[in-house]
């Protein structure tokens, strides 16, 4: 089949090249160009797009696969679009002709297979209906003419369930060490022995222990609220605004209001996503939460599932919404 709609890694792909979602000037940000990029080797990725320099929206080019070769991945193909910021047809024109350039490019290197991300579902904020049917009208578009075995490549839970509709079956190749080591046999046991579902059985050893000093009287951090210190830890740890709502479920509407009103009462689970953002150990995570009058819950599987991924340093909030999803809880995504 020349289209096959599947649930992977897209480094893991062995195809003959996988697309990139590049950014139009020669550097890598967070989501799947960090991925591609590390798996790849950053600095032969850095250096190889550095000689490429600026891509302009709509265009793509092609650079060695380097590491990834061993999968047997000849190019990654860096196509750039634009985000979805104004949600109009113009940002959705953009977006197909990033898939054809990326396609046509493929074809040029003579290559039989391809692996394309959802362009646009990610971080560039492109509603999943929306980049799905851009990448189909491109894909179904170029079939009609080019003969390429192409792969449709879903990572969150979104984006599959979304697809789904138009695929039933996706076949789901993710391996489960990759998104994490997430056995939970403790919690399994105690479906098994019919016990609630909202309650973590966990042995000495599995359940989380929050430990963390208070600062000391004088130090200005003790009276900060959650959004102080989120400033103040964002700026000390580089993280943009727009990794906000490009890495998280937080909307710019939400986080407008954040911004302007330090005060603002963020629910739990917008805070826990900023401690994911953030990086934040257990303990931080712990009373950064408390700063907005939030808690870690022990009896809460969701509560412990997320601290489990803290303190075993999983931080992208896709993986940590699969584990979620497939233990039974609501992804953060879905709210």
């Amino acid at each position: 089949m020349p289209l096959s709609v599947v649930r992977n890694d897209i480094t893991k792909m062995m195809v003959d090249a996988i697309v990139n979602t590049a950014d139009r000037k020669p550097r890598f940000g967070s989501g799947t160009d960090e991925a591609i990029y590390t798996a790849a080797g950053i600095a032969q990725m850095t250096a190889a797009r550095l000689q490429i320099g600026e891509i302009k929206p709509g265009r793509c080019a092609a650079t060695p696969a380097f590491r990834l070769e061993e999968n047997g991945v000849k190019y990654v193909l860096h196509t750039v679009y634009l985000d979805w910021f104004e949600e109009d047809e113009w940002e959705r024109a953009v977006l197909r002709q990033a898939y054809t350039s990326a396609l046509e490019l493929a074809a040029e290197l003579g290559c039989q297979s391809v692996g394309i991300p959802l362009l646009g579902a990610g971080n560039r904020g492109y509603p999943i209906d929306v980049a799905i049917d851009e990448a189909l009208a491109a894909i179904y578009a170029f079939l009609h003419e080019h003969d390429m075995q192409i792969y449709l490549v879903l990572f969150s839970m979104l984006s599959i369930r979304e697809a789904r509709r138009l695929f039933p079956d996706i076949p789901s190749f993710v391996d489960d060490k990759y998104v994490m080591q997430r056995t939970f046999e403790d919690a399994e046991e105690a479906e098994e022995a019919d016990e609630a579902p909202t309650a973590v059985s966990q042995t000495a050893s599995d359940r989380i222990t929050l430990r963390y000093s208070v600062p000391e009287k004088g130090d200005t951090r003790q009276e900060e609220t959650l959004i102080r210190m989120f400033d103040r830890l964002s700026e000390e740890r580089n993280i943009r605004i727009g990794d906000v709502y490009n890495m998280t479920s937080i909307s710019r509407q939400v986080l407008s209001k954040v911004r302007s009103n330090p005060d603002y009462h963020l629910g739990k689970r917008k805070a826990m996503e900023l401690a994911i953002l953030l990086r934040l150990s257990p303990e931080e995570a712990a009373d950064f939460l408390a700063r907005g009058d939030h808690a870690f819950n022990p009896t809460s599987r969701f509560d412990q599932i997320v601290l489990q991924c803290l303190n075993r340093k999983v931080f992208n909030l896709f993986a940590i919404d699969e584990v979620l999803y497939d233990a039974g809880e609501t992804p953060f995504c879905d709210f």
